[in-house]
């Protein structure tokens, strides 16, 4: 096994060349700008700055077709440029096997000159593995990037130790992956730009897309914090495919553990999991965190929704559907005014085990009578409820969950209390016939309700909606949207009815011939009954 000196890009051209199995080419300090191989060694040939505290530079790499070969100590350092895309990817890992970069900083640049939104906040993608096969990412930074890194249809990734920090949107993005290790991760202090449409998230899953699933996979030991950055999702597993009716059972996430982590976030999604078999959440820490008003995307978030929310808490979701579920040992702190469950997707299914989460009180005794015990050092059990779903019993504090929610008999929306920023886009009221409306002109506008909470336990809910169409074009449009839950949109001269189910996932209802493709004012009721697990819908006083 070799070591070979170099000193320049041309000289790291020839030792790749040169170099043999197991051994290693010493790069002095500088920058060797753009790198692209797809040399196959039978094990690993390594790339390594000479002097760590003054590491080699590159400005892009990508490896394609490449096997075995370790980058140690390396500075990625990409550079926007004017033209540059937000998914601009100056390091790639594609059709490649036995990886490793180790004790490297993936160093990012912010946009100028593009828009008033964008300027001044990161751009592009730190790493993207694709397709590829035994790929480790240890003890590195990623930093100042619009995404830390995607791993999209590969196999055996581990990504151990790293600090992320500083980043745009999302931190880790992963879909079509199996046999993943996230483990001992610093994900913490994202930079969320104002006014765009980011949606971000420390760890982020989809299937939008994808082919396969996303199988066994461990988030393990990891610490999410917002520190004093923007706010941000936490572990947010969606499964698009199946919640959308896309596909079944076959896209279901495979073999998910998620265990001892340390979630300190403000944001509903702290662990949440869609559509999965074999998902077990465990021994993992989320703590209610406080936004630092300083920073701009979280003055944005806080004029949306005010400094004390229930969106600002973060909870663990799972998708009711899913099987063979374990949920134990979580415990949660802080927000002590929030009085909702912490846990939700648990209606006594048989092949669920949920036990033993607690909630850490914040201060104060127990009250005698409550049915909770203190089991130390602060630590609230709550009375059991037969699911083990975590509402924290009173604890002097100001935390009073109620025993149940009040039933709501006919909830009027009175537009009149609208606030205006509640109007989206080119949504607007107007007044006809002396009467007080809503006007979507169908391109992006809506109204935004805000959170009901009242509604969010009711297993009984009835909506009805009044409307009448500008131009009977028959064109698709959605009058009703609660995110995954239900909804109801015009469709030709008839309606989509959308609702999720018990065991489909969210799902949609197509029913034509109503009549619908006209001008007139109609009238449609929609009424689910979890109980019965009936769904009804009415038009102008007919059910259809």
């Amino acid at each position: 096994m070799a070591t070979i000196s170099v000193s320049s890009a041309s000289g790291l051209t020839t030792a790749m060349a040169q170099a043999k199995a197991g051994d290693t080419i010493l790069l002095a300090s500088g920058n060797y700008g753009a790198f692209s191989t797809g040399n196959d060694y039978s094990s690993a040939v390594t790339i390594k700055s000479a002097d760590a505290g003054s590491p080699a530079t590159f400005s892009s790499v990508s490896l394609n077709g490449a096997t075995g070969i370790t980058f140690d100590s390396i500075n990625f350092d990409y550079k926007f440029k004017a033209g540059d895309p937000e998914h601009a990817t100056p390091f790639l890992v594609s059709n490649s096997s036995s990886i490793i970069i180790r004790n490297s900083v993936f160093d990012g640049d912010v946009v100028s000159g593009r828009n008033a939104i964008d300027d001044g906040y990161a751009n592009g993608r730190g790493l993207l593995i694709s397709n590829s096969n035994g790929v480790t990412l240890e003890n590195s930074e990623i930093k100042n990037f619009m995404r830390g890194m995607i791993i999209d249809t590969s196999s055996n990734i581990k990504i151990l130790d790293n600090d992320i920090h500083s980043i745009r949107s999302d931190g880790i993005d992963v879909v079509a992956t199996t046999n993943l290790l996230l483990e001992g991760n610093h994900l913490h202090d994202f930079r969320g730009a104002p006014g765009s449409t980011d949606h971000p998230d420390f760890i982020q899953f989809w299937t939008t897309g994808a082919t396969r699933p996303t199988t066994d996979v461990t988030i393990r030991d990891n610490v999410l914090d917002i520190g004093k950055g923007s706010w941000t999702e936490s572990i947010f597993i969606r499964n698009e495919k199946v919640d959308q009716g896309q596909a079944g059972a076959s896209m279901y996430y495979q073999n998910i553990l998620i265990e001892n982590n340390t979630i300190s976030n403000a944001h509903s999604h702290g662990i949440t999991v869609g559509e999965t078999n074999g998902l077990t959440v465990r021994n993992n820490i989320l703590i209610a965190a406080p936004l630092n008003p300083a920073d701009a995307a979280n003055a944005a978030y806080i004029k949306q929704f005010g400094a004390q929310h229930d969106v600002m808490v973060p909870q663990i979701h799972l998708n009711a559907v899913s099987d063979n579920v374990s949920v134990t040992g979580n415990s949660y702190s802080g927000a002590p005014w929030f009085s909702g469950p912490r846990f939700d997707g648990y209606t006594n299914q048989s092949d669920w085990k949920v036990a033993a989460n607690t909630y850490y009180a914040d201060k104060g005794s127990i009250p005698a009578g409550s049915g909770a015990s203190n089991s130390g050092g602060g630590v609230v059990t709550p009375p059991t409820d037969g699911g083990g779903v975590v509402t924290p019993p009173t604890d002097g504090g100001g935390v009073t969950p109620p025993s149940s929610l009040p039933g709501i008999n006919d909830y009027v929306l009175n537009l009149a209390t609208l606030a205006k920023a509640a109007f989206r886009d080119d949504a607007s009221m107007v007044t006809v016939g002396g009467e007080k409306m809503i006007r979507l002109d169908g391109v992006k506008d809506y109204v935004d309700l805000g959170r009901l909470t009242a509604f969010e336990e009711a297993k009984k809910i009835s909506f009805k909606v009044d409307f009448s169409r500008d131009v009977a074009d028959g064109a698709e449009a959605r009058l009703v949207w609660n995110h995954m839950k239900y909804g109801l949109t015009l469709n030709g001269d008839g309606l989509m009815v959308q609702v999720a189910t018990a065991k489909e996932g969210f799902k949609t209802i197509n029913i034509d011939n109503l009549g619908l493709n006209d001008t007139d004012e109609h009238t449609v009721r929609v009424v689910m009954n979890q109980v019965s697990n009936r769904l009804q819908v009415v038009v102008d006083g007919e059910i259809v």
